[in-house]
């Protein structure tokens, strides 16, 4: 393998570890909105009844962490918002690179594999989760 093509590989690798990475991590900051893989539940309520469920919570230890929730629901809803446009903006960086090394063949295979990782990405963001989701 050429130089320039160990290090498009190894670029590619990279980049498909942080996008797994970083879509792992923005999973997990909006998991307390799913109560169930693949159902979303946007209430601080709906993960409360699930923490109730999974760790046989009381009544009052589920109003209590109700309550801790909807607290800080708006400062994880302004990281989000933050957050997003910035991964964004990151991840064209990375791909515009990356097509770079390409071949033409490479870029068109490049661009179909991105449309596919955003599509699940985006479907798990929300929430749903069709049979391409797995």
């Amino acid at each position: 393998m050429t130089k320039s093509k160990w290090g498009a590989a190894v670029l590619l690798t990279v980049t498909l570890l942080l996008g797994a990475l970083l879509g792992g991590v923005a999973a997990s900051a909006t998991d307390w909105r799913r109560p169930d893989h693949g159902r979303a539940c946007h209430s601080a309520s709906g993960f409360a009844d699930r923490l109730a469920k999974d760790l046989d919570l009381s009544s009052s230890q589920r109003d209590s962490i109700r309550g801790i929730l909807n607290r800080y629901e708006p400062a994880m809803d302004s990281i989000w918002k933050d957050l997003h446009p910035r991964f964004d903006s990151i991840k064209k960086l990375v791909r515009a690179e990356i097509r770079t090394q390409l071949t033409a063949e490479q870029q068109k295979k490049f661009a179909e594999l991105s449309v596919r990782m955003d599509s699940l990405r985006s479907m798990r963001s929300h929430g749903m989760r069709g049979e391409n989701a797995r």
